[in-house]
């Protein structure tokens, strides 16, 4: 097994920042995302990185649970569902704890 990794989502939706349907985006995310099992912490930003609107910070304990939640059915609803039709632009970084 490797060690922990940390995967940061920033995101800038289609929608404004607050407006119903990003509120209705992160509860999905919350719900769906941090509903996966190998998850074992999810993360919402408090104050937007610069340039983005939201960031998502998610732990897991190895890379191994990293392509499980890939691969997890409420991780693939929520892309359809959610992530396909509201995001505008992206950018995730995996981070190793070393």
């Amino acid at each position: 097994m490797s060690g922990k990794i940390r995967h940061l989502a920033l995101i800038n939706l289609k929608h404004e920042k607050d407006s119903p349907r990003a509120k209705e985006f992160l509860e999905a995310a919350k719900r769906d995302l941090g509903g996966v099992p190998s998850v074992r912490e999810y993360m919402q930003n408090v104050t937007p990185p610069k340039g983005w609107q939201y960031g998502l910070l998610l732990e897991f304990d190895c890379e191994e649970d990293l392509e499980a939640y890939e691969n997890h059915p409420l991780n693939q609803k929520f892309t359809e569902e959610y992530w396909i039709p509201d995001v505008l632009d992206y950018m995730d970084i995996n981070f190793k704890i070393v």
